[in-house]
């Protein structure tokens, strides 16, 4: 993979999708390299800097497989692509999704933004993490003005 590009896995069961996503991510004007995940034969989500999965009506395999991501990976945002009907997307988010899009609905445009969006997420909260451990590291302040 080209140095600089967002890696993004992409979990779609449905093929024509998982092409339409591709072609979505590769026309945007964000440099990522999406890998189709069920297309690996060992696919490695811990490279992946976001991850996005394709459901159709979150059903008890499609509740395990969000839950079961999200508890693999608790630092990589998870994006769910949904089919036309989300009426689920609140579920989806308790179960640790971190955004629902309609497959319908997405766009070059709609895909760099969200896909924008989770690396500034997750650099912010990076740096949040370093900065408060640096904090942490810091001795005791000493005041001038108050000696013995």
């Amino acid at each position: 993979m080209p140095e600089g590009l967002i890696k993004v896995a992409l979990v779609e069961p449905v093929a024509s999708d998982a092409a339409r996503i591709k072609e979505l991510v590769a026309t945007g004007s964000i440099p990522a390299e999406i890998t189709d995940a069920l297309a690996c034969e060992r696919p490695d989500l811990a490279e992946a800097e976001i991850i996005m999965v394709g459901l159709q009506s979150l059903d008890a395999t499609e509740r395990e497989l969000v839950a079961r991501l999200h508890a693999g990976f608790p630092r990589t945002p998870l994006v769910v692509l949904a089919g036309s009907d989300a009426s689920w997307a609140g579920e989806a988010m308790r179960l640790g999704a971190h955004h629902v899009l309609i497959k319908s609905d997405l766009t070059p445009k709609k895909m760099a933004s969200t896909i924008r969006y989770f690396v500034h997420y997750t650099l912010h909260r990076k740096r949040a993490a370093t900065d408060t451990q640096a904090l942490d590291r810091l001795p005791e302040p000493q005041f001038a003005h108050m000696g013995s």
